[in-house]
């Protein structure tokens, strides 16, 4: 279809088909609001002498299901089971992040070569780090297992989580919560929900190597 020949008429009718065939409604609003916008954009840099949606209406935004802040135990339980049997390889990438709270890319490029394996050490090089400083932190059984696991499989690639990029890795692990939990939740919840557990006193492995209970404010936690 030409540009000239859009209309008000034409996006709504294109938004009530996309809606029908599963487009979430927010999703929708985002993609009228572009629209309007681009050609409002034309008529002020002059490719236009008016705006050809200039009344269409964008209809409210609908409020979502809450987002979850952070994973109570069962609810980890619960998607561990999930990527087990329907996407092994996410359940790997969980595992480590529910254990260690590293942020998503510091996780997506950790190389073998940051692993310490009979020290159960990770160790995360300055211009990997968000501070800009050296890091390292203890691992505890689980990640270890999972470890071993990949490091048996693996081939000749230095990274320890290579199957997926950022996106498609927030889009998989959205779609294994949205099925567990009917609400879509990114990696990101891994972190908060560490950091959580770290809050609420719960047992977490030190940089010794030993199990410690302990509990620390909001600020520090922001700054791991």
């Amino acid at each position: 279809m030409k540009v000239g020949l859009l209309n008000v008429r034409i996006v709504n009718d294109w938004r009530v088909k996309r809606l029908k065939a599963g487009l979430d409604v927010n999703s929708a609003r985002t993609y009228l609001t572009a629209f309007k916008g681009l050609f409002k954009w034309a008529v002020e840099e002059g490719h236009l002498p008016r705006s050809l949606l200039a009344k269409l209406k964008i209809p409210e935004k609908t409020p979502q299901k809450t987002k979850k802040a952070y994973l109570e135990s069962e609810e980890v339980d619960k998607i561990l089971k999930h990527l087990q049997e329907k996407c092994p390889d996410l359940y790997d990438y969980f595992v480590f992040m529910i254990n260690t709270g590293v942020r998503i890319e510091k996780a997506l490029t950790l190389e073998w070569s940051q692993i310490q394996m009979l020290r159960h050490k990770v160790y995360i090089p300055r211009e990997k780090n968000k501070t800009n400083t050296e890091r390292s932190f203890k691992i505890n059984d689980a990640v270890m297992v999972v470890l071993h696991r990949l490091d048996e499989s693996r081939a000749f690639d230095p990274y320890v989580f290579a199957r997926y990029n950022k996106t498609t890795l927030i889009h998989k692990f959205g779609e294994g919560t949205k099925k567990v939990w009917g609400v879509r939740v990114t990696p990101h919840v891994c972190r908060k929900t560490w950091a959580k557990n770290l809050l609420r006193g719960k047992p977490i492995v030190g940089q010794d190597g030993k199990i410690y209970w302990v509990k620390v404010s909001q600020q520090v936690v922001a700054r791991l």
